[in-house]
């Protein structure tokens, strides 16, 4: 079955591929060595749906194959590798996720911020010191994936992110001050 499977993975139409690779995924960790080497093929729809297959297997093959996919030549699969990262949520992927905060691509860089907040509070620290000296870009997407994740340990940083020269760090920054709490004022009456 899996053999049937990875044929059509490499070489069925987009419906074919997707059925093939939802299937792979249930096969689970006896699919990964045949995924990672699909991951590995020339043609970028292939290595798009062989992420997307590894992101529901968890296992430490996975992650590694998943992290060389963030420096793939084609920006969609670097997506996919970024979002399938965050659904294996696994720490391991928090340094080559925050690199993929500079990527020139936007979906790329909108990717590795989604799977940064999917990993969650460990990712707080990367983003912090992201903040105060990535690329504006790069600054931006980490104070936006700071909005979500409610870091109390986080609000010194976005303090001064509030004197950014760019506004959409700006923006993010006073955004996730206010889902903490911080500078509102209460009036009673």
């Amino acid at each position: 079955m899996l053999e049937a499977d990875l044929a059509l993975l490499r070489d069925g139409d987009e419906e074919a591929r997707q059925r093939a690779a939802e299937r792979l995924a249930q096969a689970g960790t006896p699919a990964v060595p045949d995924l990672i080497e699909a991951l590995q093929q020339g043609n970028a729809d292939v290595r798009w749906w062989s992420a997307w297959a590894l992101a529901g297997i968890r296992h430490e093959d996975a992650v590694s194959a998943l992290i060389a996919a963030l420096n793939d030549a084609d920006p969609s699969v670097r997506a996919c590798a970024a979002l399938a990262l965050g659904q294996q949520g696994a720490p391991a992927a928090i340094t080559p996720l925050l690199a993929s905060l500079e990527d020139p691509n936007p979906t790329v860089s909108a990717s590795a911020m989604a799977a940064l907040v999917q990993i969650g509070p460990a990712a707080v620290p990367g983003l912090i010191a992201t903040l105060g000296s990535g690329s504006p870009p790069a600054r931006a997407r980490a104070a936006q994936a700071l909005v979500p994740l409610r870091a109390p340990e986080a609000i010194p940083a976005l303090f001064t992110a509030l004197e950014d020269d760019s506004p959409a760090v700006q923006h993010y920054a006073e955004e996730a001050l206010e889902r903490l709490g911080v500078g509102l004022t209460y009036v009673t009456l």
